[in-house]
């Protein structure tokens, strides 16, 4: 999202019509709202689809934001039976099991994060999770292409966001 508000707001070949301002707002603050609250902003203006943590994707959304902040700040124990600090969280970890390591095993160490990323399921879940809100992130969050918009090119065609939104169809 960063990167998305960045290259709109260094985006320079706009009609004198769209608030590019907002834009160059927006990111010089980026740092300081959460993806939610980014989400919301910009779709507030150009007529997109506010994030509701109680409806797909943006549900599976919040549970994957939130484990990976709790990967990047991990603070967690190690040691038998452990579980995620976040309730949120919990659910993967039920859901997907690793196929665990015996000398953890028997050394009674090892932690809930292990367990997860070593799971099979894991990654499919969110590749799954990530392909449509990929595949839709213009329409999600731009609506119908408001004035705001038009101006700018599809997300997806900015330099260094190649592909986004592009993804091949189940055959």
């Amino acid at each position: 999202m960063n990167e998305l508000i960045e290259q709109i707001s260094s985006h320079t070949d706009s009609e004198p019509n769209v608030p590019i301002a907002f834009w160059r707002t927006l990111n010089d603050g980026k740092k300081s709202y959460a993806t939610r609250d980014k989400w919301n902003l910009i779709a507030s203006v150009s007529g997109g689809q506010v994030w509701d943590s109680g409806t797909e994707p943006f549900q599976s959304l919040d549970i994957l934001t939130a484990l990976r902040n709790e990967l990047i700040h991990f603070k967690g124990e190690i040691g038998e039976g452990t579980k995620p600090r976040l309730k949120k969280l919990q659910y993967l970890s039920d859901r997907f099991k690793g196929p665990g390591d015996d000398v953890l095993q028997a050394m009674k160490v090892g932690s809930w994060a292990h367990g997860l990323l070593t799971s099979e399921g894991l990654g499919q879940w969110v590749s799954e999770v990530i392909a449509p809100v990929a595949r839709d992130f213009d329409e999600l969050l731009s609506g119908k292409k408001p004035e705001i918009m038009k101006a700018s090119p599809p997300f997806s065609d900015l330099p260094g966001l190649e592909g986004l939104g592009v993804f091949p169809h189940d055959p």
